[in-house]
């Protein structure tokens, strides 16, 4: 009962990913009846948002023991399953839409996933998806180092970059947004990254989400940050 209260609302006291899912949601604008994949879905916390607004939700990730908790924790109807970004389980165009929260900077191969989300999503199909920047003046190179290390990181983006790879994988860039740019959502990002975002640091939420919110409020125009927040079309 534990394990299940603190993965299903565990999210909901991680501010930066709160602030970071509060942009998603908005952009993917999740309505009832539509087929929904969350790729990477993790233990599929984003799964039981979907599923919340009666969409037909499916979630895949590679890590066995992640699908395995999914599947414990999470909504019977929300459809499980092993697998990676690079090879969809999936028939063409099957889903309406697609959202992966910081996953395609861990994948093996971008252009892959890219090609493979292409494929699975319908005429005029809207894909949603946050990825690492790092593009911060606030962030050494000692630390990209160090987070490449310690999460698996494997590509960081740009605002150009991700559009010419979105481009070249048959999307239309709707939106590209910047979070997190300022010395103090820096500061409060590394210091929860080398508490891995546990108990400590999300305790600390009453505090810093009211902080953050300002904070990403007042920068409404950024040109860097942490992560980016991007919406694009099938085409």
């Amino acid at each position: 009962m534990l394990q299940k209260i603190i993965y299903h609302y565990g999210q909901e006291f991680h501010s930066l990913r709160r602030l970071e899912l509060k942009k998603i949601k908005k952009l993917l604008n999740a309505k009832k009846g539509e087929t929904i994949l969350d790729l990477g879905c993790g233990k599929g916390q984003f799964c039981k948002y979907l599923n919340s607004k009666r969409v037909k939700t499916y979630g895949i990730d590679p890590l066995k023991k992640e699908i395995l908790l999914a599947k414990k924790i999470q909504p019977k109807k929300i459809k499980f399953q092993i697998a990676s970004g690079e090879k969809l389980p999936f028939i063409n165009r099957k889903f309406d839409k697609v959202v992966s929260v910081c996953v395609l900077e861990h994948t093996n191969d971008d252009k892959k996933v890219l090609k493979e989300v292409n494929r699975v999503l319908k005429k005029n199909g809207t894909f949603v998806l946050s990825v690492d920047t790092l593009n911060n003046k606030h962030i050494s190179e000692k630390y990209k180092k160090y987070h490449f290390k310690e999460y698996h990181v494997n590509y960081l983006y740009n605002k150009e970059k991700i559009i010419k790879i979105m481009n070249d994988n048959k999307f239309k860039v709707i939106s590209v947004k910047y979070m997190f740019n300022s010395y103090i959502s820096t500061i409060l990002f590394r210091i929860g990254s080398f508490f891995h975002f546990r108990a400590p640091y999300i305790l600390l939420f009453p505090i810093l989400y009211p902080i953050l919110s300002i904070d990403d409020y007042i920068r409404t125009k950024k040109n860097n940050g942490i992560i980016m927040v991007i919406k694009a079309k099938k085409i």
